[in-house]
């Protein structure tokens, strides 16, 4: 595999089961750096995966995918009101 650097990082969790691979850091809220089927002495890569230096710097933004939940946008001051509560 070309990326082994993520198979072999510590900070990444993988999930997988006979078709896919999914790889994941906790530590930076679930993101996601790589989506993947193996295939034989292949891998098929459905998103792009993380650069060492994105791990290494913590760069979001060359990640397979940063998930914005549990919101998808920017909140206004950092806060909202929901159900009679400053959250």
């Amino acid at each position: 595999m070309g990326s082994d650097y993520l198979l072999a990082s510590k900070d990444v969790v993988w999930i997988n089961d006979d078709v896919a691979m999914l790889g994941l850091v906790p530590g930076m809220g679930g993101a996601i750096v790589a989506y993947r089927w193996p295939n034989g002495d292949e891998v098929i890569d459905w998103m792009r995966p993380a650069g060492p230096l994105a791990l290494e710097n913590r760069d979001e933004g060359h990640l397979a995918c940063f998930p914005l939940v549990p919101y998808s946008n920017r909140i206004r001051d950092g806060r909202f009101s929901f159900g009679g509560r400053d959250i």
